[in-house]
């Protein structure tokens, strides 16, 4: 039987973002996670004992490593606990590996409430370790006060709909809750463009003739993990170039999630167009991809895999980063960066650069950041 109290603990965790800022200077801190209730105690006896890896947001840590840890999951717990008197929460840590994912859920011993995101949980739907959550999203919520968001459908709390509405997997069900949102940019040294006069540029031409002029004048152009490169890097490329063609191969339209995935091409679309030759050797747009990414490689630093990308930047042994909005929380808030700093999206590839790219504006990697699934752990009597 399915523990009805995993399913408005998971919503209400994922709707009260306000509650993850670092405590105020008069706050007390607090320890890493929260630990099982004492063999014992009043919290131990309780019927419902509900274990959550929050990932990013264990109460305890501190991001980037500034500020102060992090309590605002463990209020929600208090008050959920204080609605709940029955049910005590846990908060625990996780690897964040796929290795440790499927071996926790083949063996139903995963945490009740787990980060995880959605391209893992979809390719695991038929093995039964997720609970949907559309019957539950679709009804009102039980906190919500007649006229308040949530009143009449508990999806409508949440502030971007597009974007919570648009993870249904394949089969056409919801198991994520999307908890909050990520977008990546060019951080950039200020002071360096200011020297060397330049400016965020307008065009991939600039891009790189700006990238060209940072090297010349002894600093790594660019700074970026391997993962990012060869994951935004292909995804932003591959939109400028077959954008052009995009109505001729986007024909699938799902109208639940049409207005986040607008411009994506299904998992079928691929299958079809692959065996048609697109996206291999044969496809001169393919081809075209990874000579741009080619060119652009002498300007990141040479070790991609092991580099502290971070520490680079902020000796300013780098001028530029390649990294996401995570990445602001240390910025803006350690006292000791000596430079200023500024974030710019990567600019669109024009025709003179490439004649597949139709120069239209690039668009910007991102969107669901911490996203939570109810696991088969909750199936218990």
């Amino acid at each position: 039987m399915l523990k009805a109290r995993h399913i408005p603990l998971a919503i209400i965790l994922a709707a009260g973002a306000w509650a993850l800022w670092p405590p105020s200077d008069d706050e007390a801190t607090v320890r890493l996670g929260s630990g099982p209730a004492k063999a014992g105690s009043e919290k131990a006896r309780r019927p419902h004992q509900l274990r959550m890896a929050p990932g990013l947001y264990l109460p305890g840590t501190m991001p980037q490593n500034v500020g102060k840890p992090l309590r605002g999951l463990l209020e929600v717990a208090e008050k959920f606990e204080e609605l709940y008197g029955d049910t005590h929460i846990e908060f625990v840590g996780s690897p964040g590996v796929r290795e440790w994912l499927v071996t926790q859920l083949a063996a139903g011993t995963a945490p009740d409430i787990l980060n995880v995101n959605v391209e893992n949980v979809w390719q695991d739907v038929q093995k039964g370790w997720y609970v949907p959550l559309d019957e539950y999203l679709d009804r009102p919520s039980p906190f919500a006060r007649p006229g308040e968001p949530g009143s009449k459908q508990w999806w409508d709390v949440f502030k971007y709909q597009a974007i919570t509405r648009g993870k249904a997997a394949p089969d056409g069900k919801m198991y994520c809750i999307s908890y909050d949102m990520v977008e990546t940019g060019i951080f950039y040294n200020k002071d360096v463009f200011d020297r060397l006069g330049l400016r965020p540029p307008e065009d991939w031409a600039e891009f790189l003739q700006g990238q060209a002029r940072l090297r010349e004048a002894g600093y790594i152009p660019l700074l970026v993990y391997v993962q990012n490169a060869t994951d935004w890097g292909v995804d932003l490329v591959f939109d400028q170039l077959y954008y052009p063609i995009l109505p001729g191969i986007d024909l699938r339209k799902d109208p639940a999630r049409e207005d986040y995935l607008a411009g994506y091409l299904d998992w079928d679309e691929i299958c079809y167009l692959y065996r048609k030759g697109f996206f291999t050797r044969q496809d001169p747009r393919w081809r075209e991809l990874w000579r741009i990414l080619k060119d652009w490689r002498r300007y990141w630093n040479k070790d991609l895999s092991t580099a502290d990308t971070m520490r680079l930047f902020i000796t300013q042994k780098g001028a530029m980063l390649w990294t996401a909005s995570w990445a602001v929380q240390k910025l803006a808030r350690d006292p000791d960066i000596p430079f200023r700093w500024g974030i710019f999206y990567l600019p669109p590839i024009p025709p003179s650069v490439s004649r597949y790219s139709g120069g239209h504006e690039m668009c910007v990697i991102g969107g669901a950041a911490m996203q939570y699934v109810v696991t088969n752990s909750a199936f218990k009597d």
